[in-house]
């Protein structure tokens, strides 16, 4: 070109931008894949974030936690699993299906081009991926199966994991236990959770397998078949070296993407448990069981060695009365609905209905960060002063403005929060409370002893078109002193006994040695939690 040649074989110039353009396209592809990763990962703590506040959300709710079965430190456990750890495992299952983009997108052109080499033979060939696809996805069942196993003896591991460490924090000395270690690990729920953990890191492994065999078998019947026409025509090699090519592009993809599903699977369980809490079965949708007109309380025999003589067998309970619940039960959101499965015994739709219309009133409240007009359901008209028709002296009233800014429109803080007393905490949520809509009033009545008689009864005045409850974990001199019609006594896991306050204080004796016998109790599972502390 204008008298200008070159050769390519040895042409300098041709092999510097050649070379430039190999590394900046390699460069490029670093690049992509760097980003592509990276924004993986983003994506997936985002989603992490995501599923973590929705959770805590949802418990603002209420009706995702009653639909929780077990006890409250069961409770406890799986909430903070929901918000922690199946959070993280649901990001990484986003991420690992983010990750079948590029693989995914590399088989569809691949797939094109097989199509336009070999029409029929590309045909033949999906059809025998049908049965490739068939295998996979027994693979990547197995991997959801083995992951939900693990998950199901982890913590029955755990215990035994446990009990080892206290056997050698207890033992003799110059004892020698290895039989005894040797059958703890080799048998048991510990031989049964490494082998599910074996098998869930194994399943990667065996998908690979199934793509490998698959792939030598296509590739073997390509080779017989194209070849053979090949030889006939005597010509059309190089037609089957940019088949093989792109065949090879596709199942190294195809194979890629399979063990990224199957990866995936692994994190089933924790995804499932997740997106179970946040979309409950609707038999445990509770807006769907509307308030009773009246409740019926009954106690049954039982096998109880505890079991007080009752002066009741039951207590019927409506709009307007009020009883109080003798328990060693603490009051709080995680412990309500086992309050209610305590007091309306096996009907479902029953401790559903009550639970949907209850509210709880106790004095260690979190900060609401609500303005006092939301928080106590203020009309848009109300003022500063009218909140003082619920206090019912002057005194009461004083203390409760000295500690809150006279602004029904100002959110409450955590700052402000922490400087306000338990004392006016507890008013604040009685007064939340007695503006509900809630049928159901649970009261911790610690936070009724500091208030004198009078005070206290005129503050419950406020609920007297409640079904209310004052639970008395404590402080079982004050039962009856609150205008109780009826007292309930049990033991966190049925009822012991049902009468007047009047029978409440023949039978206190009894009562006490109950108590002091579960408190015995409480303390040896305190120990097992101290112990398991530990281990954690």
């Amino acid at each position: 070109m204008a008298g200008y040649s070159f050769d390519p074989r040895t042409s300098l110039s041709l092999l510097t931008i050649g070379s430039l353009f190999v590394a900046v396209s390699l460069s490029l592809s670093a690049l992509c894949t760097y980003f592509y990763k990276k924004h993986g990962l983003k994506i997936a703590r985002l989603y992490e974030e995501f599923c973590s506040q929705r959770v805590f959300c949802l418990l603002g709710e209420k009706e995702n936690i009653f639909s929780i079965e077990g006890n409250a430190p069961e409770i406890n456990t799986y909430l903070a699993r929901l918000a922690r750890i199946d959070a993280r495992f649901c990001g990484r299952f986003l991420r690992t299906l983010f990750m079948l983009v590029i693989p995914g997108l590399t088989f569809i052109l691949a797939v094109i081009v097989l199509f336009y080499l070999e029409h029929l033979l590309t045909t033949s060939i999906a059809v025998i991926l049908i049965f490739y696809s068939y295998f996979q996805y027994k693979t990547s069942k197995a991997g959801a199966f083995h992951s939900a196993k693990y998950d199901k003896v982890l913590p029955v591991s755990g215990d035994e994991y446990r009990k080892l460490l206290k056997h050698f924090k207890h033992q003799f000395p110059g004892v020698s236990d290895t039989k005894f270690v040797n059958k703890a690990l080799s048998s048991g729920p510990i031989k049964r959770e490494l082998d599910a953990y074996e098998s869930r890191l194994r399943i990667p492994f065996d998908s690979e397998l199934v793509s490998g065999i698959f792939m030598a078998i296509i590739i073997g019947l390509i080779i017989i078949a194209m070849g053979a026409n090949i030889m006939q025509d005597k010509s059309g090699w190089g037609k089957l070296l940019v088949y093989l090519l792109a065949l090879q592009y596709a199942m190294i993809n195809l194979r890629a993407s399979f063990a990224f599903i199957t990866s995936a699977n692994r994190f089933y369980p924790q995804a499932r448990r997740h997106f179970q809490f946040v979309n409950p079965p609707k038999d445990n949708d509770f807006r769907e069981c509307p308030p009773q007109e009246a409740y019926e309380v009954t106690i049954t025999s039982g096998n109880s060695e505890n079991l007080l003589k009752s002066g009741t067998n039951s207590v019927s309970l409506a709009r307007g009365n009020r009883l109080a619940l003798v328990l060693k039960t603490k009051l709080n959101y995680y412990t309500l609905p086992e309050i209610i499965n305590l007091l309306m015994g096996s009907s479902k739709q029953t401790v559903k209905s009550a639970l949907n219309s209850s509210q709880i009133v106790i004095s260690d409240h979190s900060c609401p960060y609500r303005s006092l007009r939301q928080l106590l359901n203020l009309e848009p008209n109300a003022k500063w002063t009218d909140l003082k028709n619920y206090f019912p002296d002057e005194q009461t009233w004083r203390n409760f403005t000295e500690q809150f800014p006279p602004e029904l429109n100002k959110q409450i803080n955590q700052k402000l929060w922490e400087n306000i007393d338990a004392g006016n905490k507890f008013l604040l949520s009685l007064i939340a409370a007695a503006n509900s809509n809630s049928q159901w009033v649970m009261i911790d009545a610690a936070g009724l002893i500091p208030l004198d008689l009078k005070t206290a009864a005129r503050f419950l005045d406020l609920l007297q078109n409640k079904i209310l409850v004052l639970v008395f974990s404590k402080n079982l001199g004050k039962v009856g002193c609150y205008g109780e019609s009826s007292v309930i006594v049990a033991d966190g896991k049925k009822l012991l006994g049902i009468g007047t306050p009047e029978w409440f204080s023949s039978t206190r004796k009894q009562i006490k040695e109950i108590w002091s016998s579960l408190s015995e109790k409480e303390d040896a599972v305190k120990s097992q939690e101290e112990d398991d502390m530990e281990v954690d």
